[in-house]
């Protein structure tokens, strides 16, 4: 995909938002004299409340025997109407979470784990990553990368370490863990193996179920950064908090999950 996909589609969410809400005022004769189009710039729908405030603001213009707070909630809902794109991604994409997790960890659901985790990250990133594979093979065949995807992202947090200092993430390897223990010395070492500036991967993602030691998995993944490899991992549950966000068309939300992890990495200490 292009850089510019997700840059358009905020312009486009922020359109449609403003076509529901010139159409919920309509309905009552009223213009947006009241800067609720500011409201809706964001990646965050504005709650009633802030609606309420905003018309509060010049009562004497609202209809007759109707208060601020009624008319916030009939705009409120007027707005939360999904669009027809995300419409489409939550029925494609909806039950990964609950698919997830009715995954054991282990051998016996591996294979399964690693295709829906290929779909997750297909759905989730499907504005900043392209060209998914599986099983990449690198180097005349001798290694695979569990999956490979290509960094596309115009802006964001895939755009970001992607101009880093630290080198090119043009190429993200993700490797799944379907493991019932943390990811121990020989998982981080398959990924640091993938990592090369020369390939343009410079950033590598473990994937894991759960992780019940967070302080040594962000102290191996710190030590790597001297050598200029940047590991994140993420979770079952970083992977549903991300869905949650995506499901509401919040990528800030997204970012911040990331962000948080990539954090974590750079100060060498678990996020209070």
């Amino acid at each position: 995909m292009c850089p510019e996909l997700r840059r358009n589609f905020q312009r486009s969410r922020y359109s449609a938002r403003l076509k529901k809400l010139a159409g919920g005022l309509r309905r009552f004769k009223l213009t947006d004299q009241y800067g609720l189009s500011e409201l809706l710039e964001g990646a965050n729908l504005p709650t009633p409340q802030a609606i309420q405030e905003r018309l509060s603001i010049a009562s004497e213009t609202l209809p007759d025997g109707m208060k601020a707070s009624e008319l916030a909630a009939v705009i409120h809902n007027d707005i939360i109407d999904p669009s027809p794109e995300l419409s489409t991604w939550r029925e494609e994409y909806s039950d990964l979470p609950a698919r997830l997790a009715s995954l054991s960890p282990g051998p016996e659901d591996a294979t399964e784990y690693h295709r829906l985790i290929f779909k997750y990250l297909g759905g989730l990133f499907d504005y900043d990553l392209s060209d998914g594979k599986i099983e990449r093979e690198i180097d005349s065949g001798r290694q695979r990368i569990d999956l490979l995807f290509r960094n596309s992202a115009g802006e964001g947090f895939w755009s970001e370490i992607n101009s880093s200092p630290a080198g090119p993430a043009v190429y993200l390897p993700f490797e799944c863990k379907n493991y019932k223990n943390d990811p121990a010395t020989d998982e981080f070492g398959q990924l640091i193996s993938r990592l090369s500036p020369v390939k343009k991967m410079t950033v590598g993602i473990l994937i894991c179920r759960d992780v019940g030691n967070k302080r040594r998995i962000i102290d191996r993944c710190h030590a790597r950064l001297e050598s200029n490899e940047r590991i994140i991992y993420l979770t079952d549950s970083d992977l549903s908090d991300m869905h949650e966000f995506r499901a509401k068309d919040d990528l800030d939300g997204m970012d911040t999950v990331l962000h948080n992890r990539l954090e974590e990495v750079l100060l060498g200490a678990p996020k209070p």
